[in-house]
């Protein structure tokens, strides 16, 4: 490290260059302020963008919602179509089984009629057959008289007659007896059509019922669907509401957007002109010097700058090779990191030495560790700070 110069000379511009350094110092302040209003600036503008980004992500999904809904609704409503024209469909069913119902019990009465009018018809039969075998005893009984009376006048001819009404009788029996058997087969047919009949109709009666149930059900779907529908309008109703909202506050954004451009455009200049005013008082603080000692004064100040650039340069030096053994030996501590740790316990006697506690050893041994190779680099630091403001004072003084 060179020796910096404690020689104080005999003249120096110190004075006369005091307010050119006051200038300096507050165009420094000033433009210290400006590059922190710069930031906030950006940091505002960065915002805006972020909330610009956020708004217009907002409306997307909320348009994305918004055709999910409105497909929701198309498709309720194609459902809403379908169910009434199953309605449709079981209504006019349900007519015809009505209707049907109807001329079964036309039919139902027609047969009633019918057997009816075959009962009495049969009764009419039996009424004829009565007379007639009424009429044929009355008349057996005066052919029996007469035969009586003729005895034996006509006796060849009343064995013949009797003869013939046996005959007759016998040829008339096995016709009624048929004629019977018909008329009862015929009303047995009757009964089992009767039977049929009803219970075509308790089929018609179920179904019927079954009818009203599906009724029933579709007029809850069509509620359902009706309540889904006032649903669905709603949140369409909210969602376009979230929309405007957004829009005015997107809207709001862009219109502060260009007004901070604009501004942060103005600071940006306003920071140019100070950076170049701040470069020609450099200039003139380089400039300014006395006349009579400015060979000795240049040496002194050349020898300044020669030990300060020495400084410098080997501040810098030392910085660019401890940069390196700092970036290795971090790397050394962090592959070594077990051996540290393998010698837990003799660091843990050696800070006990001084007075660490052994709870706190396992929280403060790399912190002060690391907070003493801190300290370290900061002593050295200020050390060399130290020399420099030395001979930076030497130099003035």
């Amino acid at each position: 490290m060179p020796c910096c110069c404690y020689y104080k000379y005999p003249h120096n511009d110190y004075n006369s260059n005091q307010f050119l350094l006051l200038l300096l110092l507050l165009l420094l302040l000033l433009l210290l302020l400006l590059l922190l209003l710069l930031l906030l600036l950006l940091l505002l503008l960065l915002l805006l963008l972020l909330l610009l980004l956020l708004l217009l992500l907002l409306l997307l999904l909320l348009q994305l919602l918004q055709q999910l809904l409105l497909l929701l609704l198309l498709l309720l409503l194609l459902l809403l179509l379908l169910l009434l024209l199953l309605l449709l469909l079981l209504l006019l069913l349900l007519l015809l089984l009505l209707l049907l119902l109807l001329l079964l019990l036309l039919l139902l009465l027609l047969l009633l009629l019918l057997l009816l009018l075959l009962l009495l018809l049969l009764l009419l039969l039996l009424l004829l057959l009565l007379l007639l075998l009424v009429l044929l005893l009355l008349l057996l009984l005066l052919l029996l008289l007469l035969l009586l009376l003729l005895l034996l006048l006509f006796l060849l001819l009343l064995q013949l007659l009797l003869l013939l009404l046996l005959l007759l009788v016998l040829l008339l029996l096995p016709f009624l007896l048929l004629l019977l058997v018909l008329l009862l087969l015929l009303l047995l047919l009757l009964l089992l059509l009767l039977l049929l009949l009803l219970l075509l109709l308790l089929l018609l009666l179920l179904l019927l019922l079954l009818l009203l149930l599906l009724l029933l059900l579709l007029l809850l779907l069509l509620l359902l669907l009706l309540l889904l529908l006032l649903l669905l309008l709603l949140l369409l109703l909210l969602l376009l509401l979230l929309q405007l909202l957004l829009l005015l506050l997107l809207l709001l954004v862009l219109l502060l957007l260009p007004l901070l451009l604009l501004l942060l455009l103005l600071l940006l200049l306003l920071l140019l002109l100070l950076l170049l005013l701040l470069l020609l008082l450099l200039l003139l603080l380089l400039l300014h010097h006395h006349h009579y000692y400015y060979n000795y004064h240049y040496y002194y100040y050349y020898y300044y700058y020669y030990c300060c650039y020495y400084y410098y340069y080997y501040y810098y030096n030392y910085y660019k090779v401890n940069n390196y053994y700092c970036y290795f030996y971090y790397y050394y501590n962090y592959y070594y990191y077990y051996y540290y740790y393998y010698y837990y316990y003799y660091y843990y006697y050696y800070y006990d030495y001084y007075d660490y506690d052994y709870y706190d050893y396992d929280y403060d041994y790399y912190y002060h560790y690391y907070y003493y190779y801190y300290d370290y680099y900061y002593y050295y630091y200020y050390y060399y700070y130290y020399y420099y403001n030395d001979c930076y004072y030497y130099f003035y003084y």
